[in-house]
C-alpha cells in the first residue's frame, strides 16, 4: 500500500519540551538531516550511517512520538513491508519560549545546541574523509569550510532582528539560480548573550 505524501512546510515551530529534549541527541539530528531530503526506510539510514538497523528502529519511532518525523510510504517488498520515514518540515526553528533559560530546560537546551554543533562537526569530518578518498593529494578547495567566531555588541532587542535578517538572506541566495552548481553547506549559527563573572575590588579581595 502506497500514499503520495502532503506537502511538507518549510519549516516546524518546535515549542514542546519534549521535542527539544529529542533534538538534544546528535543521532537525532544526523537521521533528520537526511529525512529532510527524502523519505526513507530504516535501513537505508543505517546503510548510510553506518549503524544496525534494530538500534536506529528506537530512535525513529521516539523521532515519530514526538512528532518530528513521520511515516509517509510503505511499500511492499518481498515478504515485508517497507516503512518510509520523512522530517515533518524541511527545518526546524525553537519557540523563543524554548530558548528562555529556565531550570526546566536548561539542561535540554544546552544538550540541543551540543548535539546541533556535534553534528556539524561530524558533517565536516565526513566531507573532509570522503574528499580525501576521492581526490588524493588534491587541493581541499572543493570541501574548504568558512570558520567565523566573534563577539558583538548590539541592544538586547536587536538580536532576534539581526538573527531573522541573517536566515532571510540565506533563504534569499538559496533561491537564486547559481549557474555554476549548487553545493550543500552546513550552517550552525548561536547567538548566546555572555555573562562573565564580575571582577572583585582589591579591598573585597583582602576579606
Amino acid at each position: 500500500m502506497s500514499s503520495k505524501p502532503e506537502p511538507r512546510p518549510i519549516q516546524y515551530l518546535v515549542k514542546d519540551l519534549e521535542q527539544l529534549q529529542a533534538l538534544a541527541n546528535p543521532l537525532h539530528l544526523r537521521l533528520l538531516e537526511f529525512l529532510y531530503q527524502k523519505a526513507m526506510t530504516v535501513t537505508q539510514l543505517a546503510n548510510l550511517l553506518d549503524e544496525k538497523p534494530n538500534r536506529l528502529y528506537y530512535h525513529i519511532n521516539k523521532l515519530e512520538q514526538v512528532g518530528l518525523v513521520q511515516l509517509v510510504e510503505t511499500r511492499p517488498y518481498r515478504s515485508i513491508l517497507e516503512k518510509y520515514y520523512m522530517a515533518v518540515a524541511e527545518g526546524f526553528k525553537i519557540d523563543d519560549s524554548l530558548l528562555q533559560l529556565q531550570k526546566k530546560n536548561v539542561g535540554s537546551l544546552y544538550g540541543m545546541v551540543q548535539a546541533a554543533f556535534e553534528a556539524t562537526l561530524e558533517e565536516l569530518r565526513q566531507t573532509l574523509r570522503i574528499s580525501l578518498q576521492e581526490t588524493p593529494g588534491a587541493s581541499m578547495e572543493a570541501a574548504h569550510p568558512y570558520l567565523e567566531w566573534t563577539h558583538i555588541h548590539l541592544p538586547r532587542g536587536k538580536v532576534k532582528e539581526l538573527y531573522e535578517k541573517v536566515m532571510t538572506l540565506c533563504r534569499e541566495f538559496e533561491a537564486a539560480d547559481q549557474p555554476e552548481g549548487d553545493v550543500e553547506y552546513s550552517l550552525t549559527l548561536l547567538f548566546c548573550p555572555v555573562a562573565r563573572p564580575e571582577e572583585k575590588s582589591p579591598e573585597e579581595g583582602k576579606g
